[in-house]
């Protein structure tokens, strides 16, 4: 680890501005989630009808359920936002959604973004990915545009949260502030190594396949094809996507190594390569309360 201090020790609230899209880096290990769960609901009285927390799979929502003691939230709660009602749940106080159910709400209500004064996006450049995979509009084009339309409105802060801030100002079209942390002070992992590569059937090639790894691969037809190539260098490879794709519906195999990631953050040990895509990319948010 590098760094003395955690995002929630450097980042205060005046350091957050209306009007723009508030881009802080947070990289793997400054503590984003507490951050986003914890410091900037701690500011409001009524936080579970005040901050949401945006995020981009469904697997941080069943890990947050799983492993953080969370509950999902109450069947009104949608209602209660936009009547803007006091209703307040104890050891409840935040919400965490993903992009996709923030769509969909805002393609049912257009305006339910003007109803928060902090709306928390985590890794912002997976929304912007998200989007193109189906015709437009879409619920991740349609989220998108209500976050643009959120920092504009000038009633709500927004936050974007993610590692690679410079992914965002290329896709987000509304003015951007960047929110001043030293590097040198933020908590992170460190990068030991780096490995160059021109292709992923070269750097099979030439890893230790006694070694345990996750493998990022953002179509099935080319997760299946690796995971034989990976085989035939005598790694034990499984991929794991989508459990609501249907055309490519998992197997109970599947299923069980996906469940054990999820709950364990452990690689069952009969493999020791796993192939993932952007709707499995795991996540390590905790909170209070999710939907």
């Amino acid at each position: 680890m590098l760094g003395t201090k955690y995002l929630s020790e450097l980042v205060t609230p005046d350091m957050l501005v209306r009007d723009k899209l508030n881009i802080i880096k947070a990289p793997t290990g400054s503590g984003k989630t507490f951050f986003a769960l914890t410091t900037i609901p701690g500011m409001l009285k009524n936080a579970v009808h005040k901050v949401v927390f945006l995020i981009d799979t469904i697997n941080g929502r069943e890990q947050i359920l799983k492993n953080y003691n969370a509950r999902p939230i109450y069947r009104n709660w949608a209602n209660e936002v936009c009547e803007e009602a006091m209703y307040f749940e104890t050891d409840n106080n935040i919400v965490i959604i993903t992009y996709a159910k923030f769509g969909s709400m805002l393609e049912r209500t257009p305006d339910f973004h003007k109803h928060f004064e902090y709306i928390i996006c985590d890794e912002l450049p997976s929304l912007l990915q998200f989007m193109h995979f189906a015709p437009k509009p879409n619920v991740h084009s349609i989220a998108k545009n209500g976050l643009e339309r959120a920092v504009q409105n000038g009633r709500s802060i927004v936050i974007a949260l993610s590692a690679t801030p410079k992914r965002i100002k290329n896709g987000f079209h509304a003015p951007c502030h960047d929110v001043s942390i030293d590097d040198n002070e933020l908590i992170r992992y460190e990068t030991r190594r780096v490995v160059p590569y021109m292709s992923l059937e070269y750097l099979f090639s030439s890893l230790d396949a006694n070694k345990t790894g996750l493998c990022y691969v953002s179509r099935i037809s080319y997760m299946i094809a690796l995971e034989e190539d990976a085989r035939e260098l005598g790694m034990k490879p499984i991929s794991i996507w989508s459990i609501y794709n249907r055309d490519y519906p998992m197997t109970d195999e599947q299923l069980r190594v996906r469940q054990s990631i999820l709950n364990d953050f452990v690689i069952p040990k009969e493999y020791n390569l796993v192939f993932i895509n952007a709707s499995t990319a795991m996540s390590n948010h905790s909170s209070k309360c999710s939907i």
